[in-house]
């Protein structure tokens, strides 16, 4: 697997491009809409966007006094795919926008996701100037372990992956079921390592490439995140996954107990 700082060195260029470009198209929004900042998120302020054989978009958040601008009346019906955000082209460049509103942004009961896209946000452009400072407090995108994040994320891996839970479906040979509830274990394991880094949680579709950035982690982290995702819908499987799933929580407690939340 090609990891971020590999991809980061090898499309820097590339993405010097993005950012030239997002920053023109955030002067020509500042210029024609009534705004309070421009950012660029995802893969473009990241730094390892790229243009794939189905092209390329780059993600803006524009921030609005009711975040509920309509782009269309400024730069026309929206570009295919247009779902969920606005897409439009600008400089031969494919964006998509989305928006939210200014009392909106320091609002951190958002779901974990869009915190980590506000942390890693780059501000191309801000008319209220208060509103940089507000995302570093607010969406630092390194802090001290967030211990109710983690916490959270190791009390459900520990449901799902109990003896109870696990007895209760292996009962009914429900292997199915039990093949399901590892992997949303797993998932409670990506979210407990990112909180422990002091990181917010990427969406789902980045939740594992993201995990070896993470100073805190087992050991092995790759080839550990094949044999969790590994497990099959089988009874010789799943008994395999218990073992590796029990191994998995041990260093959860093990971790936690270390950072003097249990």
């Amino acid at each position: 697997m090609k990891k971020l700082d590999q991809m980061v060195r090898e499309q820097a260029e590339y993405c010097r491009g993005l950012r030239e470009n997002a920053r023109a198209f955030a002067e020509d929004i500042n210029r024609k809409i009534v705004n309070d900042a421009v950012l660029l998120s995802g893969s473009a302020s990241r730094g390892d966007a790229r243009q794939g054989r189905y092209g390329l978009l780059v993600d803006l958040t524009l921030v609005t006094p009711g975040g509920d601008t309509d782009l269309s009346k400024t730069y026309g019906a929206s570009t295919e795919p247009g779902i969920p955000f606005y897409c439009t082209v600008f400089s031969n460049t494919g964006f998509q926008i989305k928006q939210v509103s200014r009392a909106s942004l320091t609002d951190t009961s958002k779901p974990e996701s869009e915190c980590f896209a506000l942390a890693e946000s780059i501000v191309l452009g801000e008319n209220d100037t208060r509103i940089s400072g507000e995302l570093a407090r607010h969406y630092p995108k390194k802090q001290a372990p967030r211990k109710e994040t983690a916490m959270q994320n190791f009390r459900r891996f520990r449901y799902l992956c109990g003896d109870y839970r696990y007895e209760k479906w292996e009962w009914r040979q429900a292997y199915t079921q039990m093949a399901q509830n590892f992997h949303e274990a797993f998932e409670c394991f990506c979210g407990f390592i990112y909180a422990v880094n002091g990181s917010f949680i990427p969406r789902k579709d980045w939740l594992v490439y993201l995990l070896p950035e993470q100073e805190i982690r087992p050991e092995g982290i790759d080839s550990l995140t094949e044999a969790l995702l590994g497990i099959l819908p089988n009874q010789n499987s799943i008994e395999k996954g218990k073992l590796i799933y029990q191994a998995v929580g041990e260093w959860m407690e093990s971790s936690a107990k270390e950072l003097g939340w249990i």
